[in-house]
C-alpha cells in the first residue's frame, strides 16, 4: 500500500516461506550453535535506479525476547559472513523488526544493546511498532518511524531506506550549498566541500 501511494519508491519484488530460508553458525558459550533463520518475508524497494534489500520479521509478543536476540545475531553474522549475498545476490540489506508495542519495542532494543560489543553494525536492524503506522497512513512506513541503534549504543529514529526521500528541492539546494560553498574547516583549514 505504501508504495502504491509513493511516486517514488517502489515494490521491485516480494518472497515469502521456506525458499528464503538461511543458516547461520552462532558462538554460544565456548562452541558454535547452527541456527535456521526464516524471515516472515524478504523484499526490496526500487528509488531511482537504486535497490534496498530488507528481511521482515513480524513479533506478535508471544516469542521470548532472548529467542529474538539470538535471531538478530543470526542475521549480524548473515550479513557478516555474507550468506544473503550467495543466496540471494545482494550485498547489503536491512531487518525491519515490527513489535506490538512501545514497551516491547523498548525492552528489544535494551537487549540489543548488550551484544554491541560483539556486532559493530546494530544499524543493519531497525525495529518499531505496529502503532507508529496505519493502513490509512501506509506512507508513515517511509517516515522516521524506526529505531535503530548507532555504534556508541543510542537508540535514533531512522527512515526507512538509507537516506532521506521526500527531502524537498529547496532544502536539497540548501544543503547542497552549505556542503560546496561553506566547507567546515579541518585542523584549522578549510576543506573541499562536501
Amino acid at each position: 500500500l505504501a508504495t502504491r501511494k509513493s511516486k517514488h519508491i517502489c515494490l521491485d519484488s516480494w518472497k515469502e516461506g521456506r525458499a528464503i530460508r538461511m543458516t547461520t553458525a552462532i558462538r554460544s558459550k565456548e562452541r558454535f550453535k547452527q541456527i535456521p533463520i526464516i524471515p516472515d518475508a524478504y523484499f526490496a524497494l526500487k528509488q531511482d535506479k537504486r535497490i534496498f534489500h530488507y528481511f521482515l520479521e513480524i513479533d506478535r509478543g508471544t516469542t521470548d525476547l532472548k529467542r529474538i536476540i539470538l535471531k538478530c545475531r543470526g542475521y549480524l553474522d548473515i550479513w557478516q559472513e555474507k550468506i544473503a549475498q550467495g543466496k540471494f545476490r545482494i550485498r547489503s540489506f536491512r531487518v525491519l523488526h515490527v513489535t506490538t508495542g512501545e514497551k516491547r519495542l523498548t525492552n528489544m532494543l535494551e537487549q540489543l544493546r548488550k551484544i554491541i560489543s560483539h556486532h559493530n553494525r546494530l544499524d543493519l536492524i531497525l525495529a518499531t511498532s505496529t502503532n507508529a503506522y496505519s493502513m490509512s497512513q501506509p506512507k508513515r512506513l517511509f517516515e522516521p518511524i524506526w529505531k535503530i541503534l548507532d555504534t556508541a549504543g543510542n537508540i535514533r529514529e531512522n527512515g526507512l531506506l538509507p537516506f532521506t526521500s521526500f527531502q524537498s528541492s529547496r532544502r536539497r539546494e540548501e544543503n547542497h550549498h552549505c556542503a560546496v560553498q561553506n566547507p567546515i574547516p579541518v585542523n584549522g583549514t578549510p576543506g573541499p566541500g562536501g
